[in-house]
């Protein structure tokens, strides 16, 4: 290459096995690649103590790409030995997240203005200090706003504007609105059962200090609404310099970050020299000023971070071709390099292309001789060769090929095989492969994760061992505790025994107005049509105060999913009335101890006639074991004047449930399952237990009743072909617990029958007593 020379046939060199001068290596990902280098440098270190550091360059097209998993890969880690390393030539825009923040800020005006971009603005700590917002505030002010249903806009106006209807549903304006208002009315004019003000329900969800967060919240945004307006209009240059620094100055704290604004501040200073220097007065577009401020921003931060006696990593750029020992090229894909530049609509030189124009493919090529050229001892090529999902060969840069045949042009194999062939090496998708550490590795962790997989599949349990005892203060609970820990076993002991918290879709807030009823909105949509029975409200109030809550989606599909959900709740509401005690529920004090428990609390909802319920929806299989040990405690309880029986309505069917002679017998297991489901997972699951319990009563014609108690249990557990209910074994909680365990094993078909056996053997007995 270096002479423009290609060698005779007879005039090859032979490769020699050791020969580690030039090798191309493959992988299934960029970060593999890294991880790759990584390992290869460490080994070339250990093979020649007389390379350092500053002697390896790391060139790359595009090094922002690649600059989170060289940083993910090359930082410190316990037991791995570290490879100094410099990143150069990123750009301020990558570098600061601030700047990224001040680029979207721009866009203000063409903003949808969703909640969860607001309050991602907000996580950046310059702006929540200027707001007056911590960071710990965050949690809560989703909270709100998920529950005040704010998805996106600004308010009706906002969307009118795009083309929509001018509705406030689900908007900013709608959803302050109803937490302002709720802060403001007294208790009685807040909440679910109070009246609209106006268009709006006010909504209970702060009190006291609070209010302050909330004024906060409010500014901030109305702060933005204000800049949306004033960055829509067009002006010229200078003036855009002048209002960009008003809206640094009010949005950004100093204290938090005062270099970067001072780099935002120039960039503003600049476009006015610039108009000055034009002498350009006419009014400009914000997408105009936004192009040249992104353009400014994205340069480099200059030399930082090139030549500072650690290994550089850097993009290729033109007359970097200083010597080192060792130049290391990544990611060489096909399309990737040469860089395609698309020419833009008013490039006349693209249009008419004339011999000897400079062409960004030509200039990548020569670039690519240059970086080789720069090797005095070894060259280390790499390129993205698999596909990660089928392992398909994908293939490398034009250039990689091009270099390749000059290999084979250049040298061969001993045997008269081709050089390409011996340098090329092929590297496994995950960096713990047995492969990887079959002549040694450097990293501790992956090399046991190769042990392990190199070794015999093993199923260990989740739990190694049972936890140990807990003190004394879990075997006092209130009634509440016990009703919590048969609900879902298996959360109860992760989330309060273990302090494990798993991560919660709701977390995230929608930026989109629903098209379904969601699960909140099910249930708040029932209890306002039972409260609009019962107070006489007409259907027009009924629906005023469902869009006000924020429930139904907007259109013909909320008013028709509205009328779905209404017709059960109707035809329940008169039933509901007719036995609902004329009583005030009163609280039930409980001091029971068994087993070594004690239960000491109140039990709530108790009238004189005993235990009443209900719900809008249907009984499940999850409700079954709250009810019976509520019954239960109710019996052991009851002081003279309070009847020892228990009533749970529903739409699709009741619960009823008497006097038990026997209720300290048929706590006591409970209680004895509650030790257990405190120090291991109790394999007690709502629905399987459910149907082992019921098959075992209820066999199918022909079938044992042990038979149909485990298929009825399994189609529980691992979910019925075409059953709209999840499988059991994809709750998230249960998943974690039982994770490579079955738990459907002779425990649970004791404990079902132990526990969940009597309960449906009690309702039975009633139904045929009520018969």
């Amino acid at each position: 290459i270096l002479r423009l020379r290609t060698r005779h046939p007879d005039e090859r060199l032979q490769l020699a096995a050791d020969d580690r001068s030039l090798e191309m290596h493959i992988a299934h990902s960029p970060l593999r690649e890294v991880e790759i280098l990584h390992d290869q440098l460490l080994a070339r270190f250990a093979a020649d103590p007389s390379l350092s550091p500053d002697q390896v360059v790391v060139l790359t097209p595009d090094i922002e790409r690649y600059a989170p998993f060289i940083e993910a890969v090359f930082a410190a880690r316990e037991g791995v030995p570290r490879i100094p390393y410099s990143l150069a030539d990123r750009s301020l825009r990558a570098e600061v997240p601030l700047i990224e923040a001040f680029l979207e800020l721009l866009m203000l005006a063409q903003s949808r203005f969703a909640a969860e971009e607001i309050l991602a603005w907000l996580e950046q700590p310059a702006i929540a200090r200027r707001a007056g917002i911590e960071s710990e505030d965050l949690p809560l002010l989703r909270d709100w706003l998920r529950e005040a249903g704010v998805r996106w806009g600004r308010d009706g106006g906002q969307r009118a504007r795009l083309g929509l209807p001018d509705e406030a549903a689900f908007t900013w304006r709608q959803g302050l609105d109803r937490l302002l208002l709720g802060f403001a009315a007294p208790p009685q004019l807040a909440g679910d059962r109070a009246p609209l003000l106006g268009e709006h329900w006010p909504l209970d969800a702060l009190e006291g200090a609070r209010g302050q967060l909330l004024g906060r919240l409010v500014v901030f945004v109305e702060r933005l609404g204000q800049l949306a307006d004033q960055l829509a209009r067009p002006r010229p240059l200078a003036e855009w310099a002048d209002d960009l620094q008003l809206l640094i100055d009010s949005l950004f704290d100093e204290r938090e970050a005062g270099d970067t604004l001072l780099v935002l501040s120039q960039a503003c200073t600049a476009l006015r020299e610039q108009a000055l220097a034009a002498e350009l007065t006419r009014p400009i577009e914000l997408e105009l000023v936004h192009q040249q401020l992104s353009a400014v921003l994205q340069q480099g931060g200059g030399a930082s971070g090139f030549l500072t006696g650690a290994v550089t990593f850097c993009t290729m750029v033109p007359m970097r071709s200083l010597p080192f020992r060792l130049v290391c090229l990544l990611g060489l894909d096909d399309g990737v390099f040469p860089r395609r530049t698309p020419p833009s609509g008013f490039d006349l030189i693209a249009r008419h292309p004339r011999r000897g124009d400079r062409a960004r493919r030509l200039d990548d090529r020569y670039l690519l001789l240059e970086t080789l050229l720069s090797a005095r001892d070894a060259l280390y090529l790499s390129y993205v060769g698999r596909d990660p999902r089928d392992n398909a060969q994908l293939p490398p840069s034009v250039l990689l090929s091009e270099v390749l045949e000059a290999v084979d042009l250049t040298a061969v194999l001993p045997d008269g095989g081709k050089a390409s062939e011996r340098i090329s090496i092929a590297h496994p998708l995950q960096p713990f492969a047995p492969g990887n550490f079959a002549s040694g590795g450097f990293s501790g962790s992956w090399f046991r994760a190769a042990q392990r997989l190199a070794e015999p599949p093993q199923l260990p349990p989740p739990f190694t061992s049972r936890l140990a005892e807990p003190d004394a203060a879990w075997l006092t609970i209130e009634p509440s505790q016990l009703l919590q820990c048969f609900r879902h076993p298996s959360r109860f002991l992760l989330e309060q025994r273990l302090g494990l918290r798993l991560a919660d879709s709701r977390e995230t807030l929608a930026s989109d107005e629903p098209f379904e009823l969601e699960m909140p909105a099910w249930n708040g949509l029932r209890r306002l049509s039972l409260q609009a029975l019962e107070h006489g409200w007409s259907d027009a109030e009924e629906r005023r105060m469902a869009c006000a809550a924020g429930w139904l989606p907007p259109g013909e599909v909320g008013q028709a999913l509205w009328g779905k959900l209404r017709g059960p709740v109707r035809a329940f509401a008169p039933r509901l009335f007719e036995l609902r005690p004329s009583e005030v529920p009163e609280p039930l004090p409980v001091d029971i101890t068994l087993a070594g428990v004690r239960i000491h609390g109140w039990l709530d909802g108790v009238t004189p006639g005993g235990l009443f319920g209900w719900k809008l929806g249907r009984l499940g299989e999850w409700d079954l074991a709250p009810f019976w040990l509520r019954h239960l405690l109710l019996n052991l309880s009851a002081t003279p004047g309070i009847e020892r029986n228990s009533l749970m309505l529903s739409p699709t069917g009741d619960w009823q449930l008497g006097p038990l002679a026997n209720a300290a017998e048929l706590l006591e297991p409970w209680l004895l399952a509650y030790r257990d489901a405190i120090c291991e997972p109790l394999p007690l699951l709502p629905r399987s237990s459910h149907a082992f319990a019921k098959g075992w009563r209820h066999p199918s014609r022909g079938s044992e009743p042990l038979d149909t108690a485990r298929k009825r249990a399994r189609e529980a557990w691992l979910g019925g072909e075409f059953s709209p209910i999840a499988a059991e074994c994809e709750d998230p909680w249960n998943a974690l617990a039982f994770r490579d365990r079955e738990p459907l094993d002779e425990r649970f078909e004791a404990l079902a029958e132990q526990l969940i056996g009597p309960i449906l053997d009690a309702l039975a007995a009633d139904e045929e007593d009520d018969a």
